[in-house]
């Protein structure tokens, strides 16, 4: 890979554009940066050092803003849901042989189902 193409994959993972969108940028698709990494075992540890060093100025942002913090918030829980989203919760209770009473605290995204969120 040509330093500049990866010096742009990374600039635009830190500055916290998507992996997919990234990749696009600098000209790859995901089967490119696949082999690539085969070749370069430390892309793929760079990219991810990248997308953390995003995170941790959102965190920043976070713990310094007095007002407007929910901003920076939001785009985490957007960007990291598996971090920062909303965890599913299901209960499900019942009293002997009668009627169970469901409550769902959290809908899955639609097209997965509760056993994949």
């Amino acid at each position: 890979m040509q330093k500049e193409v990866r010096e742009e994959l990374l600039r635009n993972l830190r500055d916290g554009v998507p992996k997919k969108q990234a990749l696009k940028i600098a000209g790859m698709g995901d089967s490119d940066m696949k082999s690539q990494a085969k070749k370069d075992t430390s892309l793929e540890r760079e990219m991810e050092q990248a997308e953390a060093h995003f995170v941790r100025i959102l965190v920043a942002k976070i713990m310094s803003s007095a007002s407007g913090w929910q901003r920076w918030a939001w785009l985490l829980e957007r960007k990291h849901p598996e971090l920062f989203g909303l965890q599913p919760n299901l209960r499900i209770s019942g009293n002997k042989g009668k009627y169970m009473k469901i409550e769902i605290s959290h809908i899955p995204r639609p097209g997965k189902k509760l056993d994949e969120v």
